[in-house]
């Protein structure tokens, strides 16, 4: 997890105030939808590979 930068001490994120901790439970929901979708590619892959092999 490489979420060093994203935190709200940065040059960034100061100018913006209010809106410094949104990003990161942002960041949090999105890491764990792309984790969940990417986990079902990745099953349904291996499960038409299973089936297309003979």
């Amino acid at each position: 997890m490489s979420l060093s930068p994203a935190r709200p001490n940065g040059p960034t994120t100061a100018g913006r105030g209010r809106e410094a901790p949104a990003p990161s439970g942002a960041v949090g929901l999105m890491s764990q939808t792309i984790r969940r979708g990417h986990d079902r590619v990745m099953s349904q892959t291996i499960q038409l590979h299973r089936e297309s092999t003979p």
